[in-house]
């Protein structure tokens, strides 16, 4: 399976040719990256994106992999919804960001990372996750 079509799997297996050496975390980090830089102006899904952030990730993700680690998510690009803290970005709830960024992750989000999961970024959620539908603010 080559890396496009890879993006459509699902994280199972997506972790599965990680850990066989079908792909590598930062070839898969950019096919997502790629993606998203052609979809996302058209479907608004990305609040903000850690591009800079998930490459280092992707690599360190890679070195734990070349080394032996196993864990279920390792090298996995995942994004985070926007009700979900992550340390050093804002958690705005669909909204416009009211708060500093989080000193730490949520719960989730901290077991997102001790999985292996590659952090791109936060999705909108409704505002104040209130409502059916999301809309770009300026």
């Amino acid at each position: 399976m080559d890396v496009e079509e890879l993006l459509w799997a699902g994280a199972d297996a997506q972790a599965a040719a990680l850990r066989d050496g079908d792909v590598s975390a930062p070839d898969l980090l950019e096919a997502v990256l790629r993606r998203l830089d052609a979809v996302d102006e058209k479907l608004n899904a990305f609040r903000s994106v850690w591009a800079d952030e998930a490459r280092a990730q992707a690599v360190a993700a890679q070195r734990r992999l070349d080394a032996g680690e196993r864990t279920p998510l390792l090298g996995v690009p995942v994004a985070v919804k926007d009700d979900q803290d992550v340390a050093g970005d804002v958690t705005a709830m669909g909204g416009r960001a009211q708060f500093a960024p989080a000193e730490a992750d949520s719960p989730s989000v901290a077991r997102l990372r001790a999985a292996g999961a590659v952090l791109v970024g936060h999705t909108r959620t409704p505002d104040r996750c209130l409502w059916p539908f999301t809309e770009k603010l300026s």
